[in-house]
């Protein structure tokens, strides 16, 4: 077996991992931002402020690193009477204590207890929708370029 053989047999099952990884990501977040689309809405009540979310954007690499920055807020809500506590990752800058928020949530399906939603695996779905649009287009412009020989 040769050299260049060898490389084929370990790079192929590498790639095949890779984009099966890939693929189970991008299944997770858009599990996440239906999940996010569809909960429930609640109105709560800012508590404090708490350090910045940050996470990492699709696209992230050569290009450099794209990160998103979420704000979160620890909150106070109530259902059904009860009243919870959580923490809101939101875009929403500069809430003040005491301030009413909308709370998007969803049960948990294995504690029954309510669990307040994130709004970044929608947004790094939207992310990577863009993206890939775009490098559609890109890739039709340099290829009716590339047939007129005007590259």
């Amino acid at each position: 077996m040769d050299t260049g053989m060898l490389v084929m047999c370990l790079v192929i099952p590498a790639l095949v991992i890779l984009v099966f990884l890939l693929f189970r990501l991008i299944l997770a977040d858009m599990k996440s931002g239906r999940k996010y689309r569809n909960g429930a809405v609640c109105t709560g009540t800012v508590i404090e402020r708490m350090e910045d979310y940050k996470i990492s954007a699709y696209g992230s690499g050569g290009a450099g690193t794209h990160t998103r920055t979420y704000k979160q807020y620890k909150v106070e809500y109530e259902l059904n009477g009860i009243i919870y506590h959580g923490v809101l990752r939101t875009k929403e800058k500069n809430l003040a204590p005491g301030s009413l928020v909308n709370v998007k949530y969803a049960y948990n399906e294995r504690t029954g207890q309510p669990q307040i939603l994130d709004p970044s695996g929608g947004d790094r779905v939207r992310e990577l929708g863009i993206g890939a649009a775009l490098g559609v287009i890109l890739a039709i412009i340099l290829i009716f370029l590339k047939s007129r020989g005007l590259m």
